[in-house]
């Protein structure tokens, strides 16, 4: 035994790694590398998210408030010429194309850009031209669907830009 103690030591002496416990591994620099360039580019991923996300939700902000500024403009200077309903905000929509709705009575005069201020519960449609500054028609507005003939907007492909807006005073 006394052999086998003396060989171990000798072994020890000339190589101790032979007896000694593995060192753990180093992580592989190039392995490092590419996960500190993932976590770079993650971050600037969300960051960039980010800002598109809160830049949308300030465009769809301003244009709700352009909208609804534009729409009481619009009825304030209406109602310079015409006494309107009070209390009532209107639906407002703009003559884009006056070529297809040319077939109803209500838009014969019509010219694009015009627009419409449709008061639903007074049923009552004013057809505005802003660059005169002069109201074109007034027209009773008929909502029954089986009395699509009545109503001065049965076809309103023409029409864009509806904001609907229409509330009831308390």
């Amino acid at each position: 035994m006394k052999r086998i103690e003396q060989f171990a030591k000798n072994m020890k002496a000339t190589n101790p790694s032979v007896l000694a416990q593995p060192s753990p591994k180093k992580p592989n620099k190039r392995k490092r590398t590419y996960a500190i360039l993932l976590g770079i580019l993650i971050i600037g991923l969300i960051a960039v998210s980010g800002y598109y996300y809160w830049q949308f939700k300030q465009a769809n902000e301003d244009t709700t408030e352009a909208s609804q500024k534009e729409t009481q403009n619009l009825v304030a200077e209406v109602s310079k010429i015409f006494a309107l309903p009070e209390g009532i905000d209107p639906t407002v929509a703009t003559v884009s194309n006056k070529d297809q709705l040319q077939d109803q009575d209500f838009f014969k005069n019509a010219e694009n850009g015009d627009k419409i201020l449709i008061y639903a519960s007074s049923k009552m449609a004013i057809l505005y031209r802003p660059s005169a500054k002069k109201i074109i028609k007034v027209a009773p507005l008929v909502l029954d669907q089986t009395e699509t003939n009545s109503s001065p907007l049965t076809n309103t492909s023409g029409l864009q830009g509806t904001t609907n807006t229409d509330q009831s005073a308390p």
